[in-house]
């Protein structure tokens, strides 16, 4: 019942965070993810964040994705795991 809950918060996590979600993602491919979209202009300069050059961002955005989609791989495993 643990894992169900988490895999509910990180499913919606993820829906939430995913900034087109009316476009589909090919499967077993992380979601695309701009940090510009996930806070506000003000966080995103209190963070520092602006400071960092379009090629620094878009390593920032691959792996924001690739950790979100690491960690919702790991969540659905574990469940998986733990239901059999």
């Amino acid at each position: 019942m643990r894992y169900l809950v988490l895999i509910l918060i990180v499913a919606s996590v993820v829906w939430t965070l995913t900034p087109n979600r009316a476009q589909a993602q090919p499967p077993n491919q992380p979601i695309q993810f701009d940090v510009r979209q996930l806070m506000s202009a003000g966080e995103f300069k209190a963070t520092g964040l602006d400071k960092l050059s379009s090629g620094e961002l878009d390593a920032l955005n691959r792996w924001l994705a690739n950790f979100t989609h690491q960690v919702f791989q790991t969540a659905i495993y574990g469940v998986l795991n733990n239901a059999a």
